[in-house]
């Protein structure tokens, strides 16, 4: 069987480490798709960004120009959720996996979803291709180092739990990362991890953004926007160990407790 890789991101507000990010997994993939959203989740509190928006699009034509074979755009302007459907709108999992995956690929393809703050290390992945697409499991999970910065400080926390990061195309990949009844093979840590960049960007102004770009994206999730004045531009190099049990996420803490873990140990 003439199995496939095939990567794929979705991105609206991202382009920080896009291109880093398509890079780094390139060489591994027969194919790569940028799902381009033209405006954010209605759920989102940003708006549509024509700056933004074009500086997606000319990652995207660099891209293509230096992978022509390999890297595919599609635009998507349709106003959408980001996890279910709701109201006749559908999510963009549902576009993703109806009107694109299913209808071009073989359900034994491998879909490789990763965000555009997800950064590989080609030579890692190298190794494990070959597994992949033996075809012996229905998706392999990959663990995560995340990586935090602050106004002068770049800091790695503790591995976040495995992650999904390849799965049959058969099993609704897109945005699912954990597919309990199927088959399934972690790669051990020192094997293969990715870098997560999610909170390092380049201008320390946009955290501010991605922050209220989040609230009411996540079910039941609240996020403490003052936590951009009141702490984090004030973490410095000298003090960031006095931050201990300071509040990012309330109710829904994803990061903060990796960055909590590091710091008691310093």
């Amino acid at each position: 069987m003439n199995r496939k890789i095939i990567g794929i991101v979705t991105v609206f507000w991202g382009e920080d480490w896009l291109y880093d990010s398509v890079k780094s997994v390139i060489d591994f993939v027969d194919e790569f798709i940028i799902w381009h959203n033209k405006i954010p989740y209605i759920t989102s509190t940003l708006k549509p960004n024509p700056e933004q928006f074009d500086k997606i699009v000319k990652i995207s034509e660099q891209l293509k120009e230096e992978y022509p074979d390999k890297i595919k755009y599609y635009l998507n302007e349709e106003k959408h959720h980001h996890w279910k459907t709701e109201n006749g709108i559908y999510s963009v999992a549902d576009m993703i996996n109806n009107r694109l995956l299913f209808k071009e690929y073989d359900v034994d393809d491998f879909i490789m979803y990763i965000d555009s703050d997800e950064i590989f290390i080609p030579e890692q992945l190298a190794k494990i291709r070959k597994i992949i697409l033996s075809g012996k499991y229905d998706q392999y999970k990959i663990y995560q180092r995340h990586y935090i910065r602050y106004p002068n400080l770049w800091m790695h926390c503790p591995t976040n739990p495995f992650q999904t990061i390849l799965t049959k195309n058969v099993h609704m990949p897109a945005y699912i990362r954990n597919h309990k009844e199927v088959k399934t093979f972690t790669f051990p840590e020192n094997i293969i991890y990715y870098k997560h960049m999610a909170y390092c960007p380049h201008n320390i102004e946009d955290m501010k953004t991605k922050l209220i770009g989040q609230v009411g994206i996540e079910p039941n999730t609240t996020i403490d926007v003052d936590w951009y004045e009141n702490v984090f531009l004030k973490i410095t190099q000298d003090n960031y160990k006095d931050f201990r049990n300071f509040s990012f996420i309330k109710e829904y803490p994803h990061h903060m407790p990796f960055i909590n873990k590091e710091i008691e140990k310093q």
